[in-house]
């Protein structure tokens, strides 16, 4: 019996398919407590929410959305939506350390002059920017533990060399990474 040959199929382009854009939203859900929808660049996942809650003379601001190009319009969008603005945010508490749930926190902590509260189980979150050596020797250990292989930086052969860059960026030249 003579092996099955693969048939050509012609097909035509397809388009890639488009949604609206999203925009930040804002709504209000209780007395006190409005939903803000706040617009996420990943296909399948259109927004997040963060939510206001009245606070005295402000809010409480849980969650901030992702940081990007225009995010922080997106949260003022949706804040006036809901009769709101950045400057009466009175504390800004994060649900947990997804980028976006907490991107824009800093941002709106400095220009509401408030404080960000957070799980103390997060503080990784936060401490790569604090020491980013001490953060890259951690994950280092971490990798190793998972059972990654050791790779020296800096060094590889020459079809190291053509695949591309042999140490992530922030690797000093005589530092040690893992690898799958």
């Amino acid at each position: 019996m003579a092996p099955a040959r693969a048939r050509r199929i012609r097909c035509r382009a397809v388009r890639k398919p488009t949604r609206t854009r999203e925009v930040g939203r804002g709504e209000r859900v209780l007395p006190g407590v409005w939903r803000l929808r706040l617009p996420l660049p990943w296909p399948g996942v259109p927004h997040c929410n963060a939510w206001a809650l009245a606070a005295g003379d402000g809010i409480v601001l849980v969650d901030s959305g992702l940081h990007g190009a225009g995010s922080m319009a997106h949260l003022e969008r949706a804040l006036d939506q809901a009769g709101l603005r950045v400057d009466l945010v009175r504390l800004i508490v994060i649900t947990h350390a997804h980028i976006d749930h907490c991107g824009d926190a800093p941002l709106v902590a400095e220009r509401a002059g408030c404080e960000v509260w957070m799980h103390p189980n997060h503080a990784h979150h936060t401490a790569a920017a604090e020491d980013p050596e001490a953060a890259f020797v951690r994950r280092a250990e971490i990798a190793r533990q998972s059972g990654c292989r050791r790779r020296r930086c800096g060094a590889g052969s020459s079809a190291a060399a053509a695949r591309g860059p042999a140490r992530p960026a922030s690797c000093a030249p005589t530092a040690t990474w893992w690898t799958a």
